[in-house]
């Protein structure tokens, strides 16, 4: 076996049968399981089903309509001893032949997608490319080919070099002919497979080339270089930060440093024995100070997307630079006595000027990502300070002591508001009424399990809800709308949300809603893709479907 493949079964073959089984023993608990399946079906337009909804699958269907080539995972699987039982999409009578794989090494979500390449062809040859450059430097790729079956043919099949011949199947007048194929990519690339040795068909035959993306491909460079003896220079870290530190004389002592992430250069220079650099960090920070005197005090902080620089001209000097996510700070000083910080949490922008020593100025606000603030003075009695955190711009501008000006504004949309938006919905009183106008109802949301105890004076209670939508084109979960619960002031209604939603009252059980399934949007009598719920209960073509929301309505 090589690299990510840890083992694979013999070569399976099924004919005329309803389903085709591979076993494997002794698999790691956390690896994935692959399938490569070559396919007749006795149905058109027919593929190999996914068994459970934690299987993914991917195929390309011949010209002739009968025959597919097939890729199916599951990832972190059980472990142990294994057996898997695929069927076509239809459950009809299949002519199948292929392997089972196990895999270590991958990442979550491992097929890159958008490189996912297919084709098909009748002739000698079959040559199947990726739609698009692999998403990373390290991909494990396999390729899959299939004859529709519809003729019987006899084949000597080959691939390209740099791909590893995994199985093959030759023998077109007792099984299904076809053949699989992998090579592991390193430095990343638009794959090719050329597979060859077919006899002309006219039903044809399918390829599907599907890369799987490994983890451990990002990195980290480090440097450093020494002028004399008795230096002293380290760099170490975790992704995506820049240090650098600079020192002219032996007395200075400089450090940056930094946490959070993915990919890390650091460098350090010294040009005396007596120095001691060092430059560590975890991710994206940008900080930054500089000094013109031994008296002067800057520090800037955050919390991440940073890079932090320090530079002294004299011995007396202490700068650092610290900080934690999606912050830009800066600060500069001309005399021995101004103080300036700088200080926030994301996506804010605040800035301050001032021309006199008595002027305040302040901006501040707050949600959700990314943070800029700066301050400049001209006189050492001046104090300016900015703070935030985020989605917000704010500034203010004086030009005597006697100014105030702050401007505010909110921005934040996320799952939880989209829920909250849903209960007023639901809560709200209808447009259409006789006499006097309805109170609205009160609401409690739901997007994770809890209880809610029905307070005194209440006399009816409701439930609303979806439960979770399936995936890959999965059809929506289904969904309840101001569905009446049977209970009375002091009872405790618990509501368990995960892929499914269930409601009960003192422990007993009123309502259970089952999640959207994997290709339901395709079969008759199901409940279409669509909950109409803004950001839950909706299925989905790829990734995952929407999630499941309640929402507990009382007066």
């Amino acid at each position: 076996m090589s690299g990510p493949l840890v083992q694979s079964t013999a070569l399976v073959t099924a004919n005329g049968v309803s389903s085709i089984s591979f076993t494997l023993n002794g698999v790691t608990a956390g690896n994935a399981l692959a399938a490569t399946i070559a396919l007749n079906s006795a149905d058109s337009a027919d593929y190999i089903n996914p068994p459970s909804a934690s299987w993914t699958a991917e195929h390309k269907e011949t010209t002739g309509t009968h025959g597919s080539a097939n890729f199916l995972i599951e990832e972190s699987v059980a472990g142990g001893n294994t057996t898997v039982t695929f069927k076509t999409n239809k459950n009809v009578t299949l002519y199948a032949t292929g392997e089972m794989h196990e895999l270590t090494g991958l990442t979550a979500s491992a097929i890159d997608t958008a490189a996912i390449g297919s084709s098909v062809g009748t002739g000698t040859s079959l040559t199947v490319t990726s739609a698009a450059a692999l998403s990373q430097s390290s991909e494990f790729v396999f390729a899959v080919i299939a004859n529709d079956g519809a003729n019987t043919v006899t084949q000597s099949f080959a691939v390209s070099t740099g791909w590893t011949l995994q199985w093959h199947e030759n023998d077109g007048t007792n099984y299904e002919t076809g053949a699989a194929a992998y090579q592991q990519f390193s430095s990343g690339g638009t794959p090719s497979a050329t597979f060859s040795g077919m006899q002309s068909d006219s039903a044809g035959y399918a390829a599907i080339l599907v890369p799987l993306k490994l983890s451990g491909a990002s990195g980290v460079s480090a440097s450093a270089s020494q002028t004399d003896g008795a230096d002293t220079q380290t760099a170490a870290g975790t992704p995506l930060i820049t240090t650098s530190a600079a020192q002219t004389d032996s007395a200075d002592t400089q450090v940056a440093s930094a946490s959070i992430g993915t990919a890390i250069s650091a460098s350090a220079a010294q040009t005396d024995g007596a120095d001691t650099q060092a430059a560590t960090g975890t991710p994206l920070i940008t900080s930054s100070a500089a000094q013109t005197d031994g008296a002067d005090t800057q520090a800037a902080n955050g919390t991440p997307l940073i890079t932090s620089s320090a530079t002294q001209t004299d011995s007396a000097d202490t700068q650092a630079a610290t900080g934690t996510p999606i912050i830009t700070s800066s600060a500069a000083q001309t005399d021995g006595a101004d103080t300036q910080a700088a200080t926030g949490t994301p996506l804010i922008t605040s800035s301050a000027a001032q021309t006199d020593g008595t002027d305040i100025q302040s901006a501040h606000a707050a949600p959700i990502t990314g943070v800029a603030a700066n301050a400049a003075q001209t006189d050492g009695a001046d104090t300016q300070s900015a703070t935030a955190t985020p989605l917000i711009v704010a500034s203010a501008g004086q030009v005597d002591p006697a100014d105030i000006q702050v401007g505010t504004v909110y921005v934040a949309f996320i799952n939880a508001n989209l829920a909250d938006l849903f209960a007023c919905q639901q809560a709200a009183v209808s447009q259409h009424y006789t006499g006097s106008k309805p109170t609205p109802l009160n609401f409690q949301v739901f997007i994770t399990s809890g209880s809610w105890t029905m307070p005194p004076n209440t006399t009816t209670v409701y439930v609303s809800a979806t439960a979770a939508g399936g995936a890959p084109f999965g059809s929506a979960g289904q969904q309840v709308l101001k569905q009446q619960l049977k209970a009375v002031a002091g009872d405790v209604v618990s509501v368990t949300i995960g892929q499914t939603v269930a409601v009960s009252v003192n422990g007993a059980q009123q309502l259970f809603l089952n999640p959207g399934s994997a290709y339901g949007k395709f079969q008759a009598q199901s409940w279409g893709q669509n909950s109409y719920i803004q950001g839950f209960g909706n299925g989905a073509d790829s990734g995952s479907g929407d999630p499941a929301l309640a929402v507990i309505l009382w007066s």
